[in-house]
């Protein structure tokens, strides 16, 4: 099989969920020279038995480049394996990809191992962290498991960054997690991100999530 024809087919696992390619196939493909063709094996592996897919997740969570470990760190975001636990953990505090270290904190955070004697040594750890986007991500999934609003102020403030891509991730961020309970403060923080962004796509998203948020602000009587 092709390189082209592969990806295609990966692509389509992707989307469609199926087992698409049989076993033999996809370790084979995780060997791949192509990085691309790693990175979605990495994603797609959630789709197959998780005593077959987690040792090849693990392997591509140590792989020498950043898009596969991101990946991998992606594909392992459900997972509730002590294995792989313990690799995110590790990923999260130690990798030298900013991108990694987010998604690996996403899963990690995630993970069904993560005890609460972890947060205050995750708070630390984030507290000195200079990326924004390991901050928002890390704290929204946070917030998912213990709402407060020291966890929102810590997204919110995200919105420092110079980089708009990372503000979107704020905003998207903060449209997840968004509910009665917060739509108030979410309402407010969006407001006063539109008094100064002028990036078109993050006005457009901050917008989106405005309505939302006031919707649930003023519900109708």
């Amino acid at each position: 099989m092709n390189s082209d024809k592969l990806v295609n087919i990966l692509i389509e696992i992707e989307f469609s969920g199926q087992q698409l390619l049989d076993e033999n196939e996809i370790l084979a493909a995780s060997k791949s020279r192509s990085t691309l063709i790693r990175s979605l094996v990495a994603k797609i592996l959630c789709y197959y038995p998780e005593d077959f897919a987690i040792m090849i997740s693990l392997n591509l969570l140590k792989d020498k480049n950043p898009d596969v470990r991101s990946s991998a760190a992606i594909g392992l975001d459900n997972s509730s394996n002590k294995k792989a636990y313990d690799l995110l953990k590790s990923t999260f505090y130690n990798d030298k990809s900013a991108i990694v270290r987010a998604y690996a904190g996403c899963a990690f955070i995630n993970n069904s191992h993560f005890k609460k004697d972890c947060i205050l040594a995750l708070e630390d750890f984030l507290s000195k962290q200079k990326n924004y986007l390991v901050r928002t991500i890390c704290y929204g999934e946070l917030y998912k498991k213990y709402p407060n609003e020291k966890y929102l102020n810590k997204i919110t403030q995200c919105l420092q960054s110079e980089i708009y891509q990372t503000r979107c991730a704020v905003i998207n961020t903060l449209t997840e997690i968004l509910d009665d309970n917060n739509a108030h403060y979410i309402f407010s923080a969006v407001n006063k991100i539109l008094e100064k962004e002028t990036v078109d796509i993050v006005r457009e998203s901050a917008f989106v999530l405005l309505n939302k948020a006031s919707a649930l602000s003023n519900p109708p009587t």
